[in-house]
């Protein structure tokens, strides 16, 4: 999920030439909607978004999960809010990792990897 149309069509791009299945939406509503439908492997979100956010969203993600088996969905911020503090807000708020932009393709793909390991998925 990301509000610039840029950045996501970039970060789909790079996931897609790795063989990854993207789903992408411009809004955390909309992304939401996403997640049930799409039941996805990980979830990379911007964090500040017009109208609900990405602090919003893994809200409703977590919440949701709350009282159900299985694990919590992966999730990473990507966001140009880098500072220490905006980084602690993310990992506060529910998200496993907070990815500094812009990223780096190599970086954001060992990323998601990672992700989708520590949670049990193949990423072949």
């Amino acid at each position: 999920m990301d509000d610039d149309a840029a950045a996501l069509r970039m970060l789909a791009a790079v996931l897609s030439r790795e063989g990854a299945t993207v789903e992408t939406a411009e809004s955390a509503k909309r992304g939401l909607a996403l997640v049930d439908a799409f039941a996805p492997h990980v979830l990379l979100s911007d964090l500040s978004m017009p109208d609900e956010d990405g602090f919003w969203l893994i809200e409703q993600i977590r919440t949701a999960e709350q009282g159900r088996e299985g694990s919590a969905l992966p999730a990473a911020a990507v966001s140009a809010l880098t500072s220490a503090a905006d980084r602690a807000h993310a990992l506060e708020a529910g998200f496993d990792t907070h990815i500094a932009k812009p990223v780096r393709p190599d970086d954001l793909t060992a990323i998601v990897a990672g992700l989708a390991r520590k949670h049990g998925e193949s990423t072949d």
